[in-house]
């Protein structure tokens, strides 16, 4: 096979598509796009690899694009993955299809053994496995199973989706700061054109939108920081007659937000619809008067990123990984403290010279982000370390 230079590869790039099984998470959402643009830019041959008892489960992105599968269950390929560094995913893939994988890329932190002869190239999105009490007990024990200090110092080359995650992983261990790369995602094109009315008006009745709100997006989970949320709400509520939008699917300890919710002075003003599909993302940001984004925690923030590209003022956490997200582009406030949150929204809402600012910087701003871009970097990195161990 040939790239559109002309150079003759008879070994092959292997992209894990195991992100992809079931409900479409944030990783699984970059899983998707970073494989269809690797394919794009024509590199060198690509195939995907999955495991698991069946294969319906993932969501393939390109059908025409070799789809290596093995029916080793998911929990006995990580068993065996951590004790016994085996089976090795390479070996696997050139037993089914005849090919010799050059470089594995794992766009997530999970179990992926391979042999002495292939490379491996780990995406991680950010360090939040470190900070155990954002999570429940069976998250931790996954986080422990995949031995994840061990897999980033095992692998070739590591890519961090933002300079604040590269800083963390350097912080944490004792790796050459030459082998971490920084690669930022890029975002869907779709958000920076302007979805038609009727499609804008069906998904006001899909998700039963109220006329005016301000609009959260994400897993609705402690780190995502909704009880301040809520409690800076009370502040806005006050001041303006305007509705709160809480959207994504449900997380851990979700309970803690029912309950602060029926509690809250202003809960008929408050509205969960759950999880919201990607073809509805751009036409609910755009129905919104502000996106708030008060979490404490983010390796990158694919939503302030995706609000900004629909000209939505945006106010998020000043800390992680959200100012280098957004730039100049949004508001930022302490995410613990309610009445700064409060002050930055009420001003989002109020200040029109600030939203017309934001509508005209926030999509050119956003547009810096493709994923022709971050494939031709993510590219160069795999072949840079194919070379040096060659």
């Amino acid at each position: 096979m040939e790239n559109v230079q002309g150079k003759k590869f008879t070994s092959v790039i292997a992209i894990d598509l195991r992100p992809l099984m079931g409900v479409k998470t944030g990783v699984g959402e970059y899983t998707e796009q970073l494989a269809r643009a690797l394919v794009a830019c024509n590199r060198r041959p690509v195939m995907f690899f999955s495991n698991g008892s069946r294969k319906d489960v993932f969501q393939n992105p390109i059908l025409s694009v070799p789809h290596i599968h093995t029916k080793i269950p998911n929990k006995l390929f990580d068993l065996t993955a951590r004790y016994f560094q085996r089976p090795h995913i390479d070996v696997l893939i050139r037993n089914a299809s005849g090919r010799e994988v050059a470089a594995f890329l794992s766009p997530h932190i999970t179990s992926a053994p391979v042999s002495r002869r292939c490379r491996k190239v780990l995406i991680v999105h950010d360090c939040s496995f470190r900070y155990r009490h954002f999570f429940s007990l069976k998250k931790q024990y996954w986080h422990w199973s995949m031995a994840i200090a061990r897999t980033l110092r095992t692998a070739d080359h590591i890519i961090a989706v933002s300079e604040s995650t590269r800083r963390q992983i350097l912080q944490w261990l004792p790796l050459e700061p030459a082998r971490v790369s920084v690669v930022a995602p890029g975002i869907d094109a779709s958000f920076l054109s302007p979805p038609s009315a009727s499609v804008m008006e069906k998904v006001r009745r899909a998700y039963r939108l109220p006329p005016r709100f301000i609009l959260f997006l994400g897993t609705r989970e402690p780190r995502k920081n909704l009880i301040t949320l809520l409690d800076a709400f009370t502040a806005v509520a006050q001041e303006r007659e305007i509705d709160l939008v809480i959207a994504g699917q449900a997380g851990w300890r979700n309970y803690s937000l029912n309950r602060a919710i029926a509690r809250h002075p202003f809960r008929s003003r408050i509205h969960q619809i759950g999880y919201v599909a990607a073809a509805d993302k751009n036409a609910l940001y755009r129905l919104s008067s502000c996106f708030l984004y008060p979490s404490l925690y983010e390796g990158f923030g694919f939503p302030p990123l995706e609000a900004l590209a629909c000209g939505v003022p945006t106010v998020v956490s000043s800390t992680t990984s959200l100012p280098e997200t957004v730039h100049t582009c949004a508001l930022m406030v302490d995410p613990y403290n309610s009445g700064d949150i409060a002050a930055a929204t009420l001003f989002a809402l109020h200040d029109q010279r600030h939203q017309e600012r934001v509508k005209a910087e926030g999509p050119a701003y956003a547009r810096q982000f493709q994923w022709e871009k971050t494939a031709e970097k993510v590219a160069d990195c795999i072949e840079q370390v194919i070379r040096e161990y060659a």
